[in-house]
């Protein structure tokens, strides 16, 4: 048939106007991230000389700068003594001494830039000196400690995973009320995560499981699914013990 020929070229043509936003799009497909061309990165913030020179002797100055600028990786909580860290997903205990090596990081960077100041020769010197003492390990210990009571950096334990409907999964945290999943944040103070993340599918297994264990009952399937996601809430309204008993294993 001569118009074979001609249906299969036309099938395999592109698009006729093929530009960077279509194969983003189709790289996207496939775990491509455009937002490194879409968006500008953020400049890291610089520290200013204040007015006042002399504040540079303060340990509240640093530890001020040292919570705005790490607040989001750090919390404290004083009635357990405790630093958790920020790992992505959760806030976890800081088994590393994560919080030590943040605020050092965070002082020399701030050392970085006092050791450039001044306007003449002498006041180069003197800042200069001031930056090698912002690096002492003494000057760390006093700014983590100031940081201990920082109302930014503080919490009570009842504050920690205090929303009992969000599940925070290694994927993201899913808002029970609505089934909504966004991005996991550290604003939500979520200290527990579930092993997996949901999926995105059908769940053949579970439905399989149902069917077998309630032999197709239409209403204990209905419940039993109910109550597996009551499970996943922190809520305790119910005043429920469930026991599930029956042959088989």
């Amino acid at each position: 048939n001569p118009e074979t020929p001609m249906n299969d070229w036309r099938r395999m043509l592109p698009p006729f106007s093929v530009g960077w936003s279509w194969l983003a799009e189709q790289a996207r497909m496939f775990g491509y991230n455009v937002a490194s061309t879409e968006f500008d990165a953020l400049e890291e913030p610089t520290v200013t000389a204040p007015d006042n020179p002399t504040q540079l002797l303060s340990d509240r100055w640093l530890e001020e700068r040292v919570v705005a600028a790490r607040s989001g990786e750090l919390r404290y909580v004083p009635q357990l003594e405790r630093w958790l860290v920020w790992d992505g997903t959760s806030w976890v205990p800081d088994a590393a001494l994560r919080a030590e090596e943040v605020v050092k990081l965070e002082l020399s960077r701030i050392a970085d830039q006092v050791s450039g100041w001044g306007v003449n020769e002498k006041e180069r010197a003197a800042f200069i000196g001031k930056a090698v003492g912002i690096e002492a390990a003494t000057k760390a210990r006093q700014v983590r400690e100031l940081m201990q009571s920082n109302s930014g950096i503080a919490l009570r334990p009842e504050m920690l995973d205090r929303n009992r409907m969000l599940l925070n999964t290694p994927t993201g945290t899913i808002d029970l009320t609505t089934g909504a999943q966004r991005p996991s944040n550290p604003d939500d103070l979520c200290t527990r995560v579930t092993a997996v993340g949901p999926g995105t599918g059908a769940c053949p297994r579970w439905m399989r499981f149902l069917h077998e264990a309630t032999q197709s009952d239409e209403d204990l399937i209905g419940y039993l699914q109910r109550l597996a996601g009551y499970c996943l809430t922190g809520q305790t309204t119910e005043q429920q013990l469930t026991f599930i008993w029956g042959p088989g294993g």
